[in-house]
Parts: C-alpha cells; sequence; structure tokens
C-alpha cells in the first residue's frame, strides 16, 4: 500500500488516542481504546496511512457525537504465526446516518462539496475508502439513526520482529528553543490554530496566525516570517493559491503544508505549488518540533531546500 516499514500498532494507536484526547473532552464525550492484548509487537505496515484512515474516523465519529463516547477498538481476527489479520472499528453513540444516505457517504462528489464541513480532518470518507483499499481491504458501517454508527475493516499483517528504528536525535539545544523565530500559523480551523501555536510559543517561539490564504499573503507581505505552515483546504484562497502567490516574491521562506490527506498526489501537488515539506494531521507535538527544526535551524538559511523525497517518509 505504500512505504512499509516495522510498526507497533498498539503503540501507535494510543498516540493517535492521545491526540484526540483534547476535542473529546471538549465535547464532554468519552474517547475510549480498547487493543488486544495479543496483539504482534510489529508487524510490517504503512504507518502514515493508517493513521490518516484512523485519524479521520475518529475525528468524523467525535463531531457528530454530543454525548456519550466512542471507542476505539483493535482485535485479532486470525493469527498464521507469519501473518495477523487485524480488525479495527470505531463506534460512536452520535447522530447517526440515515439508511438512505449509507449508499453515497464514500461518494467522491458528496465528498468534495461537504470537504469544509468535515471540522478538524478534511480528509473525506471517500479519501478513508480508498486508503482502506490499497491495503487490500474494505470498509463496512452500519448505523441506526439517533444512537450511533460503526465503522469497521481488517487488515492483513506480515509479522515481523524488527522494530521501528529510533529517530535520529537532534541536538537538544536546537530542538527545546525556538527563541528568535518569528513563525506564522495558517488554517481555518481555530482548534488546529490553537494546538500548534501553544506549542510552538511553548518553544519561544514568535507566532502569528492566519484563517485563509488570502490573509496570510497579506501578512507576509508586511512582515519577515522565518517559516510558514500552511493548512491546504481552506475557503477564500487554499494553501496551494496561496503559496504560489507568495513564491512569486519570496523563494526562500519555507513553508510546511498542513494535511490530513495521506496520498502522494497531494504532496506532489503542495511541492508543485512551492512548498518544502508537509505535516500531517492532527500532529504529536514532536513531529512538529521536527519539521520546523529541519527547516529554521539552517547552516546558510540562503536557499530555499528541495521537496522532501516521499518515498522515504
Amino acid at each position: 500500500a505504500g512505504q512499509l516499514a516495522p510498526v507497533n500498532i498498539s503503540v501507535q494507536a494510543q498516540k493517535i488516542w492521545r491526540s484526540f484526547q483534547l476535542r473529546a473532552k471538549q465535547k464532554n464525550i468519552e474517547l475510549r481504546l480498547i487493543s488486544d492484548d495479543n496483539l504482534p509487537e510489529f508487524v510490517l505496515g504503512d504507518k502514515v496511512r493508517l493513521s490518516q484512515i484512523l485519524n479521520n474516523l475518529i475525528g468524523n465519529a467525535i463531531k457528530f457525537t454530543d454525548k456519550g463516547s466512542v471507542l476505539i477498538n483493535i482485535d485479532k481476527a486470525a493469527d498464521t504465526g507469519t501473518h495477523a489479520k487485524l480488525r479495527f472499528s470505531i463506534t460512536d453513540t452520535g447522530i447517526g446516518i440515515a439508511p438512505e444516505s449509507l449508499g453515497i457517504i464514500f461518494d467522491p462528489f458528496i465528498q468534495e462539496t461537504q470537504m469544509h464541513n468535515y471540522g478538524g480532518t478534511g480528509l473525506g470518507l471517500a479519501i478513508t475508502k480508498r486508503l482502506v483499499e490499497l491495503h487490500d481491504s474494505r470498509i463496512e458501517v452500519t448505523s441506526e439513526m439517533g444512537k450511533g454508527t460503526r465503522f469497521m475493516f481488517t487488515i492483513d499483517f506480515e509479522v515481523t520482529t524488527r522494530s521501528d528504528k529510533p529517530a535520529p536525535a537532534v541536538a537538544d539545544a536546537l530542538l527545546k528553543d525556538l527563541t528568535g523565530m518569528n513563525i506564522l500559523v495558517v488554517d481555518d480551523n481555530k482548534m488546529n490554530l490553537l494546538i500548534a501555536s501553544k506549542f510552538l510559543r511553548k518553544w519561544h517561539a514568535k507566532v502569528d496566525e492566519a484563517l485563509n490564504g488570502k490573509i496570510a499573503v497579506g501578512m507576509v507581505e508586511l512582515s519577515n516570517y522565518d517559516l510558514i505552515i500552511m493548512d491546504l483546504q481552506m475557503p477564500v484562497l487554499d494553501g496551494f493559491e496561496a503559496t504560489s502567490i507568495i513564491r512569486e516574491t519570496n523563494l526562500t521562506i519555507p513553508i510546511i503544508a498542513l494535511t490530513a490527506d495521506a496520498m502522494p498526489e497531494t504532496y506532489s501537488k503542495a511541492f508543485a505549488a512551492g512548498m518544502n515539506d508537509y505535516l500531517t494531521k492532527p500532529f504529536l507535538p514532536e513531529t512538529l518540533f521536527e519539521k520546523v527544526s529541519k527547516h529554521t535551524v539552517k547552516p546558510t538559511g540562503n536557499s530555499i531546500s528541495g521537496p522532501v523525497d516521499i518515498s522515504q517518509n
């Protein structure tokens, strides 16, 4: 399905679960994670795409649940020793989906027209369905109006004994201090703005915020920024167009795409517009740290860095 590497499914699920805790708490709903104790320690998987599937399904479940809970469940459906079939389900006590709508919720056109209504992820169910299919699986949905919805899919993984290689250590002095950095965060989702800005300020960066690309373009004309974090899907002027305009007069400022879309063509489009890197959401603080440090701590700072080779990420 993409770049395969050893993944600890339990650990990855816990990271995703933690990343949604604030959103669930704000709606006063319970977000639970239950995973079998007998899951393989490591499997060969596409961590980026699997995370995006779960991020979108969990994000939508929370969005459409006003009371009760959202349950993430992972269990082992089959095990041959060399392969394990894992079953993932996201169950909510939300508003439910009307029977007549069950057949069209994965329709690309329906998703495209509702893209900006999916607060938090910006990734439609049509793309989620495609990502699941890239894992040689299919997504199933059951729902009852007023009671809730359950999305479920299974993936057959090859079991491996290799662990994830630890990320290269970056000097603590560089990672823990962004003093002197002037950063612009652009996103029409105020929660995303709040979270990103909170961590950047914690690391002593100066942060400005913009709610769409048009505002961002104007701010770049008036201020000198060391880095821009740019959401791709926004009203008025999206991240692709805003970046293209900025690149007409500013070739050196690093621009990091903020996206919930894990498809290679989206990354390619972002790089073609002039972006330098990408950050998938919801993101972990350490990932934000890594991306920002990578592009703001430079030996020269005089040239634009080339696109990241996504085949290696």
